[in-house]
């Protein structure tokens, strides 16, 4: 029987049969052929980081091994070049902002060819789930609605034009900016309002200035009232420092995508003692009170009640108590009367953007940003403020 040796770094003819016996050792890069004696380059998505033999056994198959590895998902191999200059020793992951979701592949995909305005920050990456908004725009679907698309691969053929859109500005593309879109991958959700801007909740993105820096050549950032965060549904919670206007939530995701941090309690946009929309009222009641900022005149301060009681000598519970219905009424026909002029109260407090206020969105309010209990406020008390206002009884309050 015919006997055949291949040595590396020489050349050979096939002059072998199937039959014969060799000891062909190939270099790291290349694999064996199935004629003996011969070696042949990897091809494109695989590779071959060792030399072998072809006596050499595939501990994984039990089987000789007769071919270069496959380059799994999140990896790319461009193969070995025929002239040898380029060998294909291992698989190159995924650079950030790319991805790729099948094996034995040349290249991978970029983010921005299956969702327009995307990049990611995985290195690797064997999903599109990993694609998220890039910086500067964010993720305009609403939590809980989205489609299919968040546990399938995106098609690079049928890019998302419409998830990842510009962050919100007050005054179109050349106005101010409302939220910190820095980093990439903010969401609806997650999106944190800048000092001196509000939002009523983090699923609608409409934005407001702030009253205290609603003024022509006035930085919004000098805000006392508004500090800023992520809107959440704690409205009127205290807050203790200034930092925590970055808020941390409980964990939520889409898909492999982590939206936020574990966190343990939730606050509001508004400085410490501000409650209701724009931050505009001192609150909770029965705990701050407004009066007037010492150092502006023009401006004034929530203080808090328990410090003011510490220097009166009167009861101030009583005082409190005596004042409180007067404090209700004053706070929404003042706030009525001033804010409506803009229209932003009222967008606010038409939620479902109908152009006029029900009862119910009346009471919602209420609840919501004055903090009133069923307890202290019936429903039907608010029902008969409301009806106050509706002057030509149909229901509706336009604006």
């Amino acid at each position: 029987m015919q006997r055949c040796l291949y040595l590396e770094g020489t050349k050979t003819t096939n002059l072998c049969t199937i039959s014969a016996k060799s000891t062909t050792k190939c270099p790291a890069g290349y694999h064996q052929g199935r004629m003996p004696g011969r070696c042949i380059p990897c091809e494109p998505g695989r590779y071959q980081g060792t030399s072998t033999l072809d006596s050499d056994i595939d501990d994984d198959t039990g089987e000789k091994i007769t071919e270069c590895s496959i380059c799994p998902s999140g990896t790319y191999s461009v193969g070995t070049s025929v002239d040898g200059k380029r060998l294909a020793l291992a698989c190159t992951d995924c650079e950030a902002g790319r991805y790729q979701d099948k094996k034995e592949q040349t290249s991978c995909n970029e983010c921005g060819a299956v969702i327009t305005n995307s990049d990611g920050v995985e290195i690797g990456a064997a999903s599109s789930s990993v694609c998220s908004c890039a910086k500067t725009f964010f993720d305009a679907r609403v939590a809980g609605s989205y489609n299919e698309s968040d546990t399938t691969e995106l098609d690079p053929n049928n890019p998302d034009e419409t998830r990842c859109q510009l962050c919100p500005r007050i005054g179109g593309e050349t106005g101010d900016v409302t939220v910190d879109c820095t980093t990439p991958g903010q969401t609806r959700d997650s999106l944190v309002t800048l000092r001196g801007f509000y939002r009523q909740n983090r699923k609608t993105l409409k934005f407001f200035r702030c009253t205290d820096v609603d003024y022509p050549g006035v930085d919004p950032s000098t805000s006392r009232m508004c500090l800023g965060g992520v809107a959440g549904e704690g409205v009127g919670e205290e807050r203790t420092t200034e930092e925590e206007r970055r808020l941390n939530v409980n964990s939520s995701s889409i898909g492999n995508t982590t939206l936020a941090t574990e966190g343990t309690k939730m606050y509001s946009q508004c400085a410490e003692g501000r409650v209701g929309p724009l931050c505009n009222k001192c609150g909770p009641f029965g705990k701050y009170l407004q009066v007037k900022d010492p150092d502006d005149e023009t401006k004034t301060v929530c203080v808090s009640c328990a410090k003011l009681e510490s220097n009166m000598v009167v009861d101030y519970n009583t005082l409190t108590s005596m004042l409180g219905l007067f404090f209700l009424f004053a706070f929404y026909l003042l706030a009525l009367f001033n804010m409506t002029r803009t229209g932003m109260i009222f967008q606010m407090m038409d939620e479902d953007d109908s152009g006029s206020i029900e009862v119910g969105e009346y009471i919602d309010a209420v609840r919501t940003y004055a903090g009133y209990s069923k307890d202290q406020l019936s429903n039907k008390e608010l029902a008969e403020i409301f009806n106050a206002f509706d002057i030509d009884g149909d229901g509706e309050i336009r604006e």
